[in-house]
């Protein structure tokens, strides 16, 4: 009954290992990634920004509309993201297999 309600079922336990060691660290690694371009990428924003402001006297001028705002997160960031996601593979999957110490804590 559980495997009814669940997101997915591992139907054995033999699919738990490739669940484990290759998909779950290539989804570890790219998401401990996503998180450090999103911060960097939001930091960027800000700071050109607080820059612009700082040189006009703090006037409130906005240095961009609100449509570049929304452009700049859709198309200039959502590229680099896919690519990320799609291309990513440091080690193959048989190497992922063999060797599970590879699953470890940390993007390196």
């Amino acid at each position: 009954q559980a495997a009814n309600s669940a997101d997915f079922a591992i139907s054995q336990f033999r699919f738990l290992r490739e669940l484990l060691l290759v998909q779950g660290r290539n989804n570890y690694r790219r998401m401990a990634t996503l998180v450090c371009y999103v911060f960097y990428k939001n930091i960027m924003m800000v700071l050109t920004i607080w820059y612009f402001n700082f040189f006009c006297g703090y006037s409130g001028q906005k240095w961009n509309l609100e449509w570049g705002y929304q452009a700049f997160n859709a198309f200039y960031t959502a590229l680099p993201i896919l690519w990320i996601t799609v291309f990513d593979r440091d080690v193959s999957d048989a190497t992922s297999r063999r060797l599970p110490q590879l699953y470890h804590i940390g993007i390196t």
